[in-house]
């Protein structure tokens, strides 16, 4: 099994740059919101570091997420034009593409092991 690679320089740099905000600007949110309720999260977003700070989450995650759809990809044989769009809709939009990228792995999985069934 080959070794996992190293996570995205960006995604590392975008991680730094979370948790700097969250160090920075957690303590102004004292008392403002928790995540107890979406009223309560929307409070909590009315510090801007924080928004700033959830907004770097998004693109950091998307592209570990992204990472490791590459990875994948290469074990299980996922050809290239199927693994962009499910990188562009991961990096777009987070869960809907990590979807299309299993679905995709799932097809073609299904699609080689029903013709290796039936080429014996």
């Amino acid at each position: 099994m080959a070794a996992p690679s190293r996570p995205p320089r960006c995604a590392a740099l975008l991680s730094a740059g979370y948790v700097a905000a969250l160090v920075t600007w957690w303590p102004e949110a004292h008392g403002q919101g928790c995540f107890g309720s979406l009223a309560q999260v929307a409070t909590l977003f009315s510090v801007p570091g924080l928004l700033l700070a959830s907004w770097v989450h998004y693109p950091a995650f998307d592209l570990l997420v992204g990472r490791w759809e590459i990875d994948d990809s290469g074990v299980a044989g996922l050809a290239t034009w199927w693994l962009l769009p499910c990188l562009a809709l991961t990096f777009l939009f987070g869960p809907p593409g990590w979807l299309l990228y299993r679905f995709a792995r799932t097809t073609v999985r299904f699609s080689k092991s029903r013709s290796q069934g039936t080429s014996s």
